[in-house]
């Protein structure tokens, strides 16, 4: 079922491919990142959950989309770069919150509360592969657009004719 509905184009396979890749390590980092911060305090708990909200959850999102955007369905493609640039957007919010609450409120953080610096460091090596899954995304856009205008002039399917001998037989 999935394999009739599956593009066969090389270059849309190759980007799924690619939206893998970088689904995977979104995933395990966000994992890791949310497993780390499960502690008591509050501003752990913040932080774990936004390491949920801006890794896992859109890793998950494009792993599953892949496989949509290779049977070239456009609707998932334009989700996923709304993700995507939501995702890049979060990234940089939480590195400006995170530089200038520690810049601003040094009181309010100390030595303990230096972990809650990591998910921003670890943002730091997610946003280069954010930026070429949006790049990668345009072009399945792209790629889906143009072979659906390609479609536009099939060949519609041939009804076979009544030999005249029988039509002139059902005539009165």
């Amino acid at each position: 079922m999935f394999s009739e509905r599956t593009n066969d184009n090389p270059a849309l396979r190759r980007i799924t491919n690619d939206l893998r890749i970088v689904a995977g390590p979104l995933i395990l980092l966000g994992l890791f990142a949310s497993l780390l911060m499960l502690g008591t305090a509050v501003q752990s708990k913040i932080v774990g959950g936004l390491a949920f909200l801006i890794l896992l959850v859109p890793g998950v999102w494009f792993a599953f989309a892949s496989f949509l955007i290779r049977a070239a369905s456009l609707p998932i493609v334009r989700w996923s770069i709304w993700i995507a640039i939501a995702q890049v957007a979060l990234v940089l919010a939480s590195f400006v919150a995170m530089f200038a609450l520690l810049r601003f409120l040094p009181s309010t953080f100390g030595r303990r509360d230096v972990p809650l610096v990591m998910p921003a460091g670890l943002l730091l090596f997610v946003l280069p592969g954010e930026i070429a899954l949006l790049v990668q995304l345009f072009r399945a856009r792209g790629l889906i657009r143009a072979s659906e205008l390609a479609r536009g002039f099939e060949v519609a399917q041939v009804r076979t004719a009544i030999p005249v001998a029988d039509a002139a037989k059902k005539r009165p």
